[in-house]
C-alpha cells in the first residue's frame, strides 16, 4: 500500500517527546504505511523551514497555501 499524508504541517509538530527528532516522527509515519508528504505551509513567515524539510528529504513535497 502506498500512503500519501496530502496535508501536514511539520515545521509546526512539537518535537519534544521526540527530543526534537523530526526523523523519529517520519520512521513513525512510514512503518505505518505514509510513504510521501504534503507539507502545507499556511503562512508566509514558515516557508523558509517547510522548504528546508522538502530539501532533506525526497519523499517531501512543500507547498504554499
Amino acid at each position: 500500500m502506498f500512503l500519501v499524508d496530502s496535508h501536514c504541517l511539520l515545521e509546526m509538530l512539537d518535537l519534544t517527546p521526540d527530543g526534537g527528532d523530526l526523523d523519529k516522527v517520519i520512521e513513525r509515519a512510514k512503518a505505518n504505511g505514509v510513504n510521501y508528504f504534503l507539507n502545507v505551509c499556511v503562512s508566509l513567515r514558515d516557508i523558509s523551514a517547510v522548504l528546508k524539510i522538502a530539501s532533506a528529504y525526497p519523499f517531501i513535497s512543500a507547498s504554499v497555501g
